[in-house]
């Protein structure tokens, strides 16, 4: 994870059935930006802008693998 940013909008109980949505906006180099929502019904309860990068096992950046970046492209919102 490189960044998030959360708002706590509502709390939940630990016994509730929740919905994480994710949607992907950016697919560039080593970067990957998304935008999550969790919901419980139709109440949005937190809502989080999401930063994350793609690392080699030695901690450096690397590019999103192709097959994945192919995956995720499928998802942008354009």
């Amino acid at each position: 994870m490189r960044r998030i940013s959360v708002d706590f909008i509502r709390p939940a109980r630990v016994e509730e059935a929740l919905t994480v949505r994710t949607r992907v906006i950016e697919v560039a180099g080593a970067r990957m930006r998304l935008e999550q929502a969790v919901l419980r019904g139709a109440d949005t309860l937190i809502k989080a802008q999401v930063e994350v990068c793609t690392i080699t096992l030695d901690g450096r950046p690397r590019r999103v693998p192709d097959s994945t970046r192919q995956k995720l492209e499928f998802f942008l919102d354009n």
